[in-house]
């Protein structure tokens, strides 16, 4: 009886290959590509790219401000950046 090969693929492994290797933009057409992989580009895409966190304008007491700054979730700095207007 000749017995049958399988592979087995580790989705999250692959993810996060695909991810380091080809980037966020891959990583979202492999997902749109095979069901399989969704979850596990889910996970990823979160790790490799997770967005950041703007805070725009609000008060001073009274003072009314127009200023805009940014969190960067990796490093944890804020960064002041112009309004765009």
């Amino acid at each position: 009886m000749a017995m049958a090969r399988t592979a087995v693929v580790d989705a999250r492994s692959t993810a996060l290959s695909v991810g380091l290797f080809a980037g966020p933009r891959a990583m979202r057409r492999l997902r749109q590509a095979s069901r399989s992989f969704g979850p596990a580009i889910g996970d990823v895409l979160g790790y490799l790219s997770p967005g950041h966190v703007y805070v725009c304008g609000g008060f001073e007491g009274a003072l009314a401000l127009s200023s805009v700054e940014r969190l960067d979730p990796v490093s944890g700095m804020w960064e002041d950046s112009s309004p765009e207007l």
